[in-house]
């Protein structure tokens, strides 16, 4: 199984691996790609678009997010997060 894409945006190129991104944000035209190193990359792609993309590892929470399941530490149905 192919491990990484290719991102191609704003006239750079760069060379991701899905073990490396933790979640996706879509933001109307633009994906926010959340890194392990705590580092985040702005794409000009919908998350429609880069979901095509992604492996069976990576889990739709919301229309909006999409996690890298090797990231959830634990998962507890019917529980609300406090901010």
């Amino acid at each position: 199984m192919n491990t990484t894409f290719r991102l191609a945006d704003f006239g750079t190129q760069q060379l991701m691996r899905f073990e490396e991104i933790v979640c996706l944000i879509g933001d109307r035209n633009y994906t926010h790609i959340w890194l392990s190193n705590g580092s985040c990359i702005i794409a000009s792609r919908t998350l429609d678009l880069l979901g095509q993309l992604l492996n069976p590892d990576f889990v739709c929470i919301h229309k909006r997010h999409a996690i890298n399941r090797a990231f959830i530490n634990q998962y507890i149905q019917g529980a609300i997060a406090a901010t």
